[in-house]
């Protein structure tokens, strides 16, 4: 059985950013406290563990986006 908290993580996973996962959550705490666990159970090191909000573009885009028809 999967474990739960691997769940959570990877639901939030958006994809790959150089050697780092990239993950997005309306709130960092539903992805990092469950992430933090899984790290500390497994004795593995977060390094370079960074949150961030999104920009101002990054908002811009996601309101713009649009899908392939043209559509929202």
């Amino acid at each position: 059985m999967e474990d739960r908290t691997s769940r959570h993580v990877r639901a939030a996973v958006a994809g790959q950013e150089g050697d780092g996962l990239l993950a997005h959550a309306a709130s960092p705490l539903a992805v990092l406290v469950p992430l933090m666990r899984w790290a500390e159970t497994r004795g593995a090191d977060l390094a370079d563990l960074d949150v961030r909000r999104p920009s101002l573009e990054d908002a811009y885009l996601a309101l713009t986006e649009t899908t392939a028809g043209g559509t929202r």
